[in-house]
């Protein structure tokens, strides 16, 4: 995925096919973004102290390049590219189901990673100094809707406990009523 970077960056589109390379040969196709470097990067640093010393500097030459790639102007529209699409599709699973689509509750739990992608691209933003006011207001609102749509589990309020914000955000722990 490193060798992708400029590549991914130029085309200037929030996804990109990319050949991954397998174990014991071959690739297969896999597709990249913004979040998904963010998944890995978090991914590998919990993983990294299992690694020899020949992987753990391969592993931090690839982190150097994404952070390189991290302060190119190119990451950034990328970054934004990716919070807005997720933003709209998050916007227009929450309209379907305000309108009662039935199929609202069975989705929901997939549908769900779309604000867990929202809030990990606005962090990313918070950290490479982005103004995303704006997108943090809009954020606000599409939570009120939710709020309006989602149980939370028994004992719970709809804004969820603040000592499991991090490793189990409120609107993973809710469910959508069938309407």
């Amino acid at each position: 995925m490193v060798a992708e970077i400029d590549a991914y960056l130029e085309a200037g589109s929030p996804y990109r096919e990319i050949a991954v390379p397998q174990p014991g040969g071959g690739s297969r196709t896999g597709t990249m973004s913004v979040g998904l470097m963010l998944d890995m990067v978090e991914a590998l640093r919990e993983a990294s102290g299992s690694l020899g010393p020949a992987e753990r500097r391969e592993l931090d030459a690839a982190f150097a390049a994404l952070d390189a790639a991290r302060g190119r102007p190119a990451y950034r529209r990328v970054l934004l590219r990716e919070l807005h699409g997720q933003m709209d599709a998050w916007r227009w699973f929450l309209g379907e189901c305000a309108a009662g689509d039935p199929g609202c509750s069975e989705a929901y739990p997939t549908e769900a990673r779309k604000r867990t992608r929202i809030h990990q691209l606005l962090a990313e933003a918070d950290r490479l100094g982005l103004d995303v006011r704006q997108e943090r207001e809009q954020t606000a609102a599409l939570d009120s809707r939710l709020r309006g749509i989602l149980t939370p589990p028994p004992g719970e309020s709809a804004e969820g406990s603040d000592s499991r914000a991090e490793t189990d955000p409120w609107w993973l722990r809710g469910q959508v009523e069938r309407r």
